[in-house]
This record gives structure tokens, C-alpha cells and sequence, in this order.
């Protein structure tokens, strides 16, 4: 028996939109995974981390607008106290643009290394309020 002539056909429940609920869990579960040797990431996986990893502080979450510029991609993050918004592109960024690789940014979310630590040795570079950016990145983690 050969499938219908609407098999190909991908239906309206299936979009990405739909399973984001399912995406950010799974990405929530992974984080805590050990990365294999050698592993790295691309930057739209990692961009889907910020929604996952978003841990908003006890009391009034600050609302913050970052542009993250990873390669040749331009992210547009806005804050708020009970979401994160990822956006490719679009409008300038708010209080600070960060310019860094994945690997930079994955440590600044994951370890101690500090925005200024990061700008002092060249792996990153920071414009606008570089307090906003380091606040930005100490609200995800697992």
C-alpha cells in the first residue's frame, strides 16, 4: 500500500512552533548530560539554551535587551521577568552587544568567567553597558 498523495506533508502539528515546549525541556535535560569529547555546538542550538537555562533571580527579574553576535549570526535577546524572547537579527540591541564565540559564551553562562575577564583577553567584546551584559548572562544556567 503507497502512501496517500498528502504523506509528504508535514501537518500543522508538527511545526517547531509547536514542540518549542518539548525542545526547551529536552535541551534543559542535555545541559546536565557530559558533552563528549571534542563536542561543540552550533549557534542556533545555543541560542535555544537561553530560553532553557533562563533561571530569573528571587524578587524583580531585570528586563534586559543583549545583541549577541556569534560569527557571521546576530542574535536579539529581550529579558523579562517570566520569559526569554530569541530573535535572529531585527532591532539594535538594548543595553549591551556582546561579539564572542560559542565556546566564550558557553563559558560565561556555565562557569565564573566574568564579561571583563573574557573582554581583557580578547575573546570577547562588549559595547554599551558591560554590567547589563554580565548582569544578562548570570541569569541562565543550570
Amino acid at each position: 500500500m503507497s502512501p496517500g498523495p498528502d504523506a509528504t506533508r508535514m501537518s500543522p502539528c508538527c511545526s517547531a512552533i509547536d514542540r518549542a515546549p518539548q525542545l526547551i525541556s529536552l535541551a534543559r535535560w542535555g545541559a546536565h548530560q557530559p558533552a563528549p569529547q571534542g563536542a561543540t555546538m552550533s549557534t542556533d542550538a545555543f541560542m535555544l539554551l537561553f530560553k532553557a537555562l533562563y533561571r530569573p533571580p528571587a524578587g524583580a527579574a531585570p528586563e534586559l535587551t543583549v545583541r549577541l553576535l556569534a560569527g557571521v549570526d546576530t542574535f536579539n535577546i529581550v529579558v523579562r521577568p517570566t520569559e526569554v524572547n530569541v530573535n535572529r537579527g531585527g532591532e539594535p540591541a538594548g543595553q549591551a552587544t556582546v561579539r564572542a564565540d560559542v565556546p566564550t559564551l558557553w563559558a560565561l553562562i556555565f562557569t565564573d568567567r566574568t564579561v571583563a575577564a573574557a573582554v581583557d583577553a580578547g575573546d570577547a567584546e562588549v559595547t554599551g553597558d558591560r554590567e547589563a551584559a554580565q548582569q544578562f548572562f548570570r541569569l541562565f544556567g543550570i
